[in-house]
C-alpha cells in the first residue's frame, strides 16, 4: 500500500503551489467510482472514471496544456 493516495496527492500539490506562490499544476483524479467527488474537492482540475480510454485522456491533456 502506498503511504499517500491520490486525494492525499493532490492535497499535497495544492498545498505546495500555495507556499510556493506558483501556477496551478494541472491535476486529473482517477477513480473507479462515479459518485466519487473527493477529488474535485481535494482541488482536481477534472476527474475521470476509470477505466480510461487513451484517447480520452491524451485530449484532456491537450486541453489542460494550452
Amino acid at each position: 500500500m502506498p503511504k499517500l493516495d491520490g486525494i492525499g496527492a493532490c492535497q499535497k500539490i495544492r498545498m505546495l503551489e500555495k507556499s510556493l506562490s506558483k501556477s496551478a499544476i494541472p491535476v486529473i483524479g482517477l477513480t473507479g467510482d462515479r459518485d466519487n467527488c473527493d477529488f474535485s474537492e481535494a482541488g482536481a482540475n477534472i476527474v475521470i472514471e476509470k477505466p480510461i480510454r487513451n484517447t480520452q485522456l491524451i485530449s484532456l491533456l491537450n486541453t489542460m496544456l494550452k
